[in-house]
């Protein structure tokens, strides 16, 4: 049996040492990155004071929006500021020509669909109506108390389009996305239209039209029923998103 305290023993350590040593030379040389994360460039996008999200529908007697000037929201993208731009100016301007939209500007949006994550909440008690007594019907409708938060997440998105607004050039594309409404989750498509503002600076706006039943609420209602809010009712949305550091 070989003592523990042979000559012996401390140079089948430092060969086995030798040995490892050799290996790690050997991967390295294979593969330098091995062991290294690559890391992904990704800019964020945050919603600023600007923005504003309204509600709106018709009743009996007249038509009724509130707004709300506190939406919360981020956008994460796996690009830098500068491969963010110049995609944005690809889909506006493909192969040079302005306003045409092009299956490689698609290809362009898509390739990093999976990667964008996004959220937006709007708090319900934000919303101003115009009128207390209105406010308190649709807070009482939309359960604020059980459900503070209107809140949507966005987990896809559609084909990329350039269009015309307002004499301006803009970017058109769909975010498919889940909208929680008095604790009922749905399923929506919802089509956003991009302006740029300044470098790393945008404007999404749009509407969406739902119904009131889809979310399991019942349309308020006032005077002992001489005054019915109809079922269908509009989401619109101008919000500012701006690139953090």
């Amino acid at each position: 049996m070989l003592n523990p305290l042979s000559p012996r023993e401390p140079l089948r350590t430092l060969t086995a040492k030798f040995l490892f040593g050799c290996s790690l030379i050997l991967l390295s040389a294979i593969n330098p990155n091995h062991g290294l994360t690559e890391e992904i460039p990704k800019t964020t996008l945050r919603l600023g004071k600007e923005s504003v999200m309204k509600i709106s529908g018709s009743a009996t007697i007249t038509d009724w929006i509130c707004e709300s000037h506190s939406p919360v929201g981020e956008f994460v993208l796996p690009l830098t500021k500068t491969d963010l731009d110049r995609m944005y100016d690809e889909i506006l301007s493909p192969g040079g020509h302005p306003g045409q939209s092009t299956v490689d500007a698609s290809n362009l949006l898509n390739k990093y669909n999976k990667s964008v994550t996004a959220f937006l909440n709007v708090m319900v008690k934000s919303f101003d109506c115009g009128n207390r007594l209105m406010e308190s019907d649709m807070y009482a409708a939309i359960k604020a108390d059980a459900y503070p938060q209107v809140r949507y997440r966005h987990f896809g998105l559609g084909v990329s389009l350039a269009k015309t607004v307002s004499q301006k050039q803009a970017v058109s594309i769909v975010s498919f996305g889940l909208l929680e409404l008095a604790g009922v989750k749905k399923k929506v498509e919802i089509e956003l239209t991009i302006e740029r503002l300044d470098s790393g600076k945008f404007l999404l706006s749009g509407h969406k039209d739902l119904r009131m039943s889809d979310f399991d609420i019942t349309p308020p209602t006032a005077l002992f029923g001489l005054i019915k809010t109809s079922d269908n009712f509009r989401l619109t949305y101008a919000l500012v998103a701006k690139s953090v550091p």
